[in-house]
This record gives structure tokens, C-alpha cells and sequence, in this order.
């Protein structure tokens, strides 16, 4: 049951989960990030990404 439907958690809490196991492991995990839009030479800003950069390498996105 718990393969096929999951354990119920919401998308914050399997997130957190995963940045605790990734310490656990070693890996450097870094939420809350920022990136810059461009429109040709204009930068309009910096914008958040629903992602995680896991040991500076691995931009994880949630899956929705």
C-alpha cells in the first residue's frame, strides 16, 4: 500500500525529508533559490525556483 499510494505526507515534508537524508549522506543541500530572468540584454529580475541544489550540482525540482 505504502509504494503504490505513499505515506500521505504533503510535497513540504517529503522535501524536507529528502534535504535531511542528503545531510545525512554528506551532500550539501540548499533550498530557496533565486534566478535571474533575462530578456535579451534586460535582466528583469530574479525569480524563486521550486527547486533544491543538492551538493552544487543537482538542481532537484518537485514534481507536480
Amino acid at each position: 500500500m505504502g509504494r503504490r499510494h505513499g505515506l500521505g505526507y504533503g510535497e513540504v515534508i517529503y522535501s524536507k525529508l529528502l534535504g535531511v537524508e542528503w545531510l545525512h549522506h554528506g551532500l550539501a543541500c540548499k533550498g530557496e533559490l533565486f534566478s535571474p530572468v533575462r530578456f535579451e540584454a534586460d535582466e528583469l529580475g530574479k525569480f524563486p525556483v521550486d527547486a533544491m541544489l543538492v551538493d552544487e550540482q543537482f538542481c532537484v525540482a518537485s514534481a507536480r
